[in-house]
């Protein structure tokens, strides 16, 4: 059986059952039933039984009845105590000698089979039953009394509708009506006639938490505000846009604005004619180079975009010690070096995420990466990038054309001893992606002998300079869109993140699309007996990375990771060969998958995880065995994957 219990006493009060005057022979009982999990049981016919009890809560039954009703759809039901099922005679209840106690019990099923649930004393003998006794109550003073000895007050019951009328006001106490007296939408603007009740008429506080008919008591109702007003997380709905200076303005004018903002910064971008400003003041011209808009000159901030002060270090001894935020001007001479070769920041500054300007960002490895094939490729891209002459290059700044736009002038670097090295001959910029082969950073650098763009790592101590890339706007994907198994995004949905993989996002769905077809059978892994430099990584995630890292160390043509690298398919170009996890996952969702047009055959796949230098991490797809065979062997399928 379901325990259920009465949940608070709502209204209790008598009805007149004759219109000749004579006392009534029952009274009204309301309230709303909940189980035993505290939710609402509405729309059900439930028992009642209810119980009158003389002298105290378990004295003698001076009347038994029992009533079968019906919960509306707020969990209410409506009897009348007197009027239900009995064979006792509720007239011949002597009110008189009380005290009295209401016991109810229910049977949720319907039936009569009663759970007790409560029992509550009649506080006072009601008027008009109490009436066959004494028919006047005389007023002391003017004024009427209604309660018991002990100061405990009665309920006053009015019988249809009443009117109270007086000269002056109704005056009730502040807290003599709570939030828990008056049942929900059971006071209405219909019930108030219009302008009987205004604000000079309701003490401050004296109404709160009651509900309202929100619709026909406008805001504009009450007058001004005189101090905030608390919504309580609730929003305005229905605005109009603004039209004044003081309005308020809806969701979608802000957006709509800031759509526009945006499209007009893009426009500026376009043209070359948009100025980047950091927090504290300094101006930067900015390049649109592919799909990229990069800062044309290198970062010269001292404080966080935040406004807090990045720390300055000059003493040799301490840049080589220290692992927190920090930037330096070359031979800590910011009036020579400063413009324009910028300040060199060390990899804890640009892992804060709050150097450059709100908007921008430390580029990753995988942004420069793009950026140097816009540019033709590692052996052309360093000439295109740097600043053309010798003004700010030491001569003889081979290959320098600046046909991109980017103007890059070489800072040198600050190494680990506090010394600086090469101004105007080399220097290199941060990216925001760790290399976990030193335990450092990746970094692309430029020299005056040559016209290759040259990817490095090096320790997060370097001091380097830093160029700013613009963000670009997230797709949100609302959650549940795909599932696994669906044909999208370029091929087929194999994996949604969920809570607690990284890049997990509540408010966007992330995940892995796999290619819809092998790339390879038979691609080696490539450069067995080499090592690669941070190619060891195997979580959700970090495939993209691996494979930047494996093409960047091997040249070796066709292998496996360059293979869905240079994959274009279906309009999407960001390929890449999943990492071990990422392979093991289309293997668990292998049926799925095949569902939605993408077989992943009974063979042995390359992962992007190396097992040292000469083994790398595969996995058998008919049973889901992982192996490491030699990074030279061919009999491995390839299978592209993207993430969205």
């Amino acid at each position: 059986m379901i325990k259920t219990k009465y949940i608070a006493l709502l209204l209790l009060f008598f009805i007149v059952k004759s219109a000749f005057g004579q006392a009534p022979e029952n009274f009204s009982y309301q309230a709303v039933v909940r189980n035993s999990s505290n939710q609402i049981i509405t729309n059900s016919q439930v028992g009642v039984r209810m119980k009158i009890l003389q002298g105290t809560a378990t004295g003698t039954v001076v009347y038994t009845e029992t009533h079968t009703v019906s919960t509306d759809a707020n969990g209410l039901i409506s009897l009348k105590v007197g009027g239900g099922s009995s064979s006792d005679d509720f007239s011949a209840i002597n009110w008189q000698v009380g005290p009295f106690f209401l016991e109810r019990a229910i049977d949720p099923g319907g039936g009569a089979t009663y759970s007790m649930s409560g029992v509550d004393q009649l506080l006072s003998v009601p008027y008009a039953l109490h009436s066959k006794a004494a028919k006047n109550i005389p007023l002391t003073d003017g004024k009427l009394f209604i309660g018991n000895t002990s100061g405990k007050g009665a309920e006053v019951t009015l019988s249809g509708d009443a009117t109270i009328t007086n000269a002056g006001y109704l005056s009730i106490s502040d807290g003599a009506i709570g939030s828990n007296e008056v049942v929900d939408n059971s006071l209405t603007a219909d019930d108030l006639a219009p302008g009987s009740v205004t604000t000079d008429e309701i003490a401050d506080g004296t109404v709160g938490n009651i509900d309202l008919n929100k619709a026909a008591i406008p805001l504009s109702g009450f007058g001004p505000a005189t101090s905030a007003v608390d919504l309580g997380g609730k929003t305005f709905t229905n605005v109009k846009d603004p039209v004044s200076t003081q309005d308020a303005a809806t969701k979608a004018y802000v957006d709509a604005l800031e759509l526009r903002l945006m499209q007009l910064e893009n426009e500026l971008i376009s043209a070359g004619s948009y100025i980047l400003t950091d927090f504290e003041g300094n101006k930067y011209s900015v390049v649109e180079i592919g799909s990229q808009a990069w800062m044309a000159e290198n970062l010269r901030s001292t404080k966080y975009n935040d406004g807090s002060d990045i720390t300055l270090i000059t003493e040799d001894a301490d840049w080589g010690t220290y692992d927190n935020p920090g930037y330096c001007w070359y031979d800590n001479n910011e009036g020579t070096n400063g413009d324009p070769y910028g300040a060199l920041y060390n990899w804890y500054a640009v892992a804060s995420e709050k150097l450059c300007p709100t908007g921008w960002h430390i580029p990753t490895d995988l942004e420069f990466s793009i950026l140097e094939e816009s540019l033709g490729g590692l052996d052309v891209a360093g000439g295109k990038l740097k600043e053309q002459g010798t003004t700010n290059w030491s001569s003889p700044n081979t290959g320098a054309t600046n046909s991109s736009g980017f103007g890059y002038t070489p800072g040198g670097l600050r190494v680990g001893s506090g010394a600086f090295q090469n101004i105007g001959i080399a220097g290199s910029l941060h990216s925001n992606t760790e290399s976990l082969h030193i335990s450092g950073n990746w970094a692309w650098g430029m020299d005056t002998n040559s016209d290759d763009l040259v990817r490095s790592n090096g320790n997060k101590r370097l001091g380097r300079n830093v160029r700013c890339l613009k963000d670009n706007e997230p797709e949100i994907i609302a959650p549940g869109t795909y599932a696994v198994g669906d044909l999208a995004l370029g091929g087929v949905i194999a994996y949604v993140l969920q809570t607690g993989d990284p890049g997990y996002d509540p408010d966007s769905e992330h995940g892995l699309v796999v290619a819809l077809s092998d790339q390879s059978s038979g691609a080696e892994w490539g450069c067995s007996g080499t090592g690669i430099r941070g190619a060891e990584r195997s979580d959700i995630g970090t495939g993209s990375q691996n494979t930047l890292d494996i093409i960047y160390d091997c040249a070796t043509p066709g292998i496996a990771a360059r293979l869905c690298h240079d994959l274009t398919l279906n309009g999407y170009s960001d390929w890449y060969l999943p990492s071990k996890e990422e392979l093991n996952i289309l293997y668990l969702n292998k049926m799925a998958i095949a569902s939605g047009g993408a077989t992943l055959a009974d063979e042995y796949y390359w992962s992007s995880t190396e097992n040292g230098g000469l083994l790398a991490w595969g996995q058998d797809l008919s049973n889901g065995q992982a192996v490491a065979p030699d990074k030279s062997v061919t009999n491995l399928n390839v299978r592209a994957v993207r993430a969205f």
